[in-house]
């Protein structure tokens, strides 16, 4: 019988005034094996709750697009059409439009170099079991070493377990200066020089991405609720340790998808080994766990 593994995506897109959400589950087959650890049951609406929150804050980090320069944006696309069209008159107006929305971009933000115009968050979130993560792997380092890079393009495409995030912004150093220049030449009925002009600047639109890896923040959560519960009165010690495994198999994910070197979470695996051995021996040690929650801080910042 074979297992399914899934890579359930779900975004948020902000252009400008209007947020977009979606969601799509994209469903594939593995080979047969067995499931890896994950949290208890009544743990993981917790853990999904916990990304969603992180998703939010990053999206919000990210930066609230600004609607004129989305405008203006979409102006020059006008401006473009319109020379297509032999319409230089209706090109000059929408470059005027253009302008007037740049203006008020620059009057509100004049120490912004880049303006958000578009701002998207995506989780992309495998569900394998550790054969299945192997195998993938393994099928990449052969692909890889026998020059057959687009398959193993093809097959990574997939492999990912993180929350990305995305930015365009208009880059105001260039583009206002742009605009006008264009709506020159068209007054010098140099329109081709004018529509070469506007697709260059739309080119120069900045496309900026970071990515925060899911099992980094499910590590965070674990950790957290390990020290939610070891501050209680009477802990159950069976279930904070199964918290802590479970947190050292979010660092094993983070390696086997490539987030991390096993090199770089050496002092971590030591560290919850280390307070995995306290919780057995009845031990509480409050400074470890701050100090885990601070390397799992710097491994995030690390891969960003």
């Amino acid at each position: 019988m074979k297992k399914t593994t899934s890579l359930i995506i779900y975004s948020t897109a902000i252009i400008a005034n209007f947020v977009l959400t979606s969601s799509l589950p994209v469903l594939s087959q593995s080979p047969t094996g067995s499931p890896s650890p994950g949290p208890a049951r009544d743990n993981r609406q917790s853990l999904q709750d916990r990304i969603e929150r992180e998703r939010r804050d990053a999206l919000q980090k990210a930066g609230q697009p600004v609607a004129e320069a989305f405008s203006a944006l979409e102006e020059t696309r006008m401006a473009i059409n319109a020379l297509d069209q032999k319409d230089n008159q209706q090109a000059t107006q929408a470059l005027e439009r253009a302008i007037g929305k740049l203006e008020i971009v620059l009057s509100k933000y004049p120490n912004l170099a880049l303006v958000p115009i578009v701002v998207e968050t995506n989780v992309f979130d495998l569900i394998a079991d550790d054969k299945t993560i192997k195998s993938v792997t393994d099928q990449v380092h052969s692909l890889i070493n026998n020059q057959e890079y687009q398959a193993a393009r093809r097959l990574l495409r997939n492999f990912v377990s993180e929350i990305t995030v995305s930015s365009m912004s208009l880059p105001m150093a260039t583009y206002p200066d742009a605009i006008r220049q264009a709506a020159k030449l068209i007054g010098q009925n140099k329109t081709q020089d004018a529509k070469i002009l506007l697709l260059v600047a739309l080119h120069s639109i900045v496309v900026t991405e970071a990515a925060i890896p899911l099992p980094i923040i499910r590590a965070e959560a674990l950790i957290d609720e390990s020290n939610q519960m070891l501050n209680q009165r009477n802990p159950d010690r069976k279930k904070v340790s199964s918290l802590v495994d479970e947190a050292s198999h979010q660092l094993t994910l983070t390696e086997e998808f490539g987030y991390a070197k096993k090199q770089d979470l050496a002092d971590l695996r030591s560290e919850l080994k280390q307070l995995r051995e306290n919780i057995d021996r009845n031990k509480d040690d409050k400074g470890l766990i701050v100090k885990i929650r601070q390397s799992l801080e710097a491994l995030r910042k690390k891969i960003k």
